[in-house]
């Protein structure tokens, strides 16, 4: 079972209430070397603004020899994420 948290924010079509972010979850959506990367879905899954409506609920956690830090929120917009793999 996952711990939640809720998080509350105006955006640009009105009041915005997300009841349910995991915070801890099993195997990362997404690995690399010590990038971890788990996806728990869209911030605003009804938002049909491009800004509310394209950033994600993640958790990103950095484990290297002597550092381990992570985050854990709506931190990953989403049309960015292959222009990162890309390189640009």
């Amino acid at each position: 079972m996952c711990d939640v948290a809720s998080v509350e924010r105006r955006c640009a079509y009105g009041a915005c209430r997300v009841t349910e972010i995991p915070i801890k979850s099993g195997e990362p959506d997404f690995k690399l070397g010590g990038f971890s990367l788990w996806v728990f879905g869209q911030q605003f899954p009804n938002a049909a603004d491009f800004w509310d409506g394209n950033w994600l609920n993640v958790r990103a956690r950095v484990d290297a020899p002597g550092l381990g830090a992570g985050s854990t929120g709506s931190v990953c917009f989403r049309p960015r994420i292959g222009d990162h793999c890309k390189g640009t």
